[in-house]
């Protein structure tokens, strides 16, 4: 009986110990946390330079079609066409240049034959 109790003792005494270790490491995770929060929060970004936009082609001369157009390697297509997720500058600022090239189409009056 009393062998029993003894054992029973050490289990729980043990059982207290692995729990103790749990705790401080569980502390520890915390703390570690806490401090790398702390420390990403001064890592903010400046104020972004660049920002995301659409790209649109409209045509306004007549008898013209334009095939496709490309501001700085963003390319959309003629008719109206649209490119999705252009980067350009969010201010202007004096000696800001853009490339912009397009193709003209020479045929642009020729209707082309329907396929039977």
């Amino acid at each position: 009986m009393k062998a029993d109790r003894f054992h029973k003792r050490l289990d729980e005494k043990q059982e207290g110990q692995q729990m103790n270790v749990w705790i401080r490491k569980y502390r520890i995770a915390q703390w570690l946390c806490g401090v790398l929060g702390i420390a990403l929060v001064g890592c903010s970004t400046a104020d972004n330079e660049m920002v995301g936009g659409n790209l649109t082609s409209v045509n306004h001369v007549d008898g013209t079609a334009v095939n496709w157009l490309e501001v700085n390697g963003y390319r959309t297509v003629g008719g109206g066409g649209r490119a999705c997720c252009i980067v350009m500058p969010a201010k202007w600022r004096p000696g800001l240049m853009a490339n912009i090239e397009w193709e003209v189409d020479p045929n642009a009056d020729v209707i082309p034959p329907l396929r039977n």
